[in-house]
């Protein structure tokens, strides 16, 4: 089970969770369509996405994309929040 239910309408996800390009379809790390971070792992799932995604205990990610490889996390490539800056040369 990827979402549990932390109080009466507080959802807690179990995995990182993310939304696909349509922002409908819930799928797990490592999934070709994420495109959104919904939850990160031990995280709330905000209001507004329990609401518009109709979100319950028994809610389920989509299975991997069959073409989709799972991704591992160190594979996967981020930034920090601020770009380095270039030293400057003379």
């Amino acid at each position: 089970m990827a979402i549990k239910k932390s109080s009466a309408v507080n959802y807690v996800a179990e995995e990182d969770l993310f939304l696909a390009r349509d922002q409908k379809t819930i799928v797990r790390l490592g999934d070709k369509r994420a495109l959104f971070l919904l939850a990160r792992k031990g995280h709330e799932i905000p209001g507004w996405a329990v609401k518009n995604l109709g979100i319950t205990d028994k809610t389920e990610p989509e299975p991997l994309d069959g073409v989709a490889t799972p991704i591992a996390p160190a594979e996967i490539q981020t930034r920090s929040t601020r770009p380095e800056k270039p030293e400057r040369t003379r």
